[in-house]
């Protein structure tokens, strides 16, 4: 399980993929949170303190289905545990890196959004 991190170099450097911020639902198993930004490779999420044990769980058996509700429909992606940072207020900013390969139908849908319109 990745521990709680504080990345040395900025995530603009390290990212391969285009980011666009929204706040979609996501769901893993019956667990409901929020996407801070979203990308083609991944996925940053916002999990209050009272969630993160039961987070951590959900991902001891990698990778495990992850839910983003999309404007056009629902896409299920298989996902990875990247990284966990204290964020405050009680939150906490999750990495997770979707598991190659993906079913192209699900990345076409998040790359359409993330290069979309952002209104």
């Amino acid at each position: 399980m990745p521990p709680m991190t504080t990345p040395s170099e900025s995530g603009a450097e390290r990212r391969r993929h285009a980011r666009r911020a929204a706040a979609l639902p996501v769901r893993i198993g019956t667990m409901a949170l929020r996407t801070s930004n979203l990308s083609a490779g991944g996925v940053q999420l916002v999990c209050p303190s009272i969630r993160l044990a039961s987070l951590r769980r959900a991902f001891a058996d990698e990778p495990v289905d992850l839910a983003i509700a999309l404007p056009e429909g629902e896409v299920v992606l298989a996902a990875r545990l990247r990284y966990i940072n204290e964020h405050g207020d009680g939150d906490f900013l999750v990495g997770i890196e979707f598991a190659t390969p993906q079913a192209p139908d699900a990345t076409a849908a998040i790359a359409r959004y993330v290069e979309g319109p952002s209104g």
